[in-house]
């Protein structure tokens, strides 16, 4: 089923897919870069390089690895489309998601990445846990390349999500059609500026 408007096409997967095998024929855009999974035992990082899969498993194999019997989700993405894989009663399915040609139609929110400290791993991963919350997981991306702020909590990663908008065709109201997966990157902390503090006037009483 293809939805031109949304540049949104499913289908139907025939059989249980071998995840890796699978998941790395649809890099041959070389622009799907990012993975992100959810499956009963937790969450999974990866990214492609080479059509080569490395995972939050291979850098720390205490953290869920990719298995057709415990995915429910699976989303490959970068900077122009999106590929996610999931199953329901029906069996499995594929949804692709490309952007629109005309930027207006789409807008972009960031959101916050859990983890304001950080351990290196393995294959350029890190795996973060965030103080406040006591949750872990492990993104691809390389501890030196991360800032942490020791005199405040400041989590580095953000994940941007792309809203593609349809538009009423009687009232021209705009709605979120579809939304996918883009990339994530790393912020540094902001510093804020310093004020100097106003001194007080004394004031003057006129007799």
């Amino acid at each position: 089923m293809s939805d031109p408007k949304t540049c949104l096409t499913t289908l139907k997967f025939d059989g249980v897919p071998n995840l890796t095998l699978w998941l790395c024929d649809q890099t041959q855009n070389a622009d799907r870069v990012w993975l992100l999974a959810h499956a009963l035992d937790g969450v999974i990082w990866g990214r492609f390089a080479n059509k080569t899969l490395k995972t939050s498993h291979d850098a720390d194999a205490r953290l869920p690895a990719l298995d057709a019997n415990t995915l429910l989700h699976c989303r490959i993405f970068g900077k122009h489309s999106e590929i996610m894989l999931w199953q329901n009663d029906d069996g499995w399915h594929t949804t692709t998601i490309t952007d629109p040609a005309n930027s207006n139609e789409y807008i972009d929110e960031d959101q916050l990445l859990w983890g304001d400290h950080g351990e290196t791993l393995v294959n350029d991963f890190t795996r973060l846990s965030d103080g406040s919350q006591g949750l872990c997981h492990a993104v691809p991306f390389a501890y030196s390349s991360l800032v942490f702020d020791k005199a405040s909590v400041h989590r580095p990663l953000r994940l941007r999500v792309r809203h593609i908008l349809g538009f009423d065709a009687k009232t021209g109201g705009a709605f979120i059609r579809a939304s996918r997966l883009v990339e994530v990157f790393a912020v540094e902390p902001t510093v804020e500026p310093t004020v100097e503090p106003k001194k007080e006037q004394d004031n003057e009483h006129v007799a």
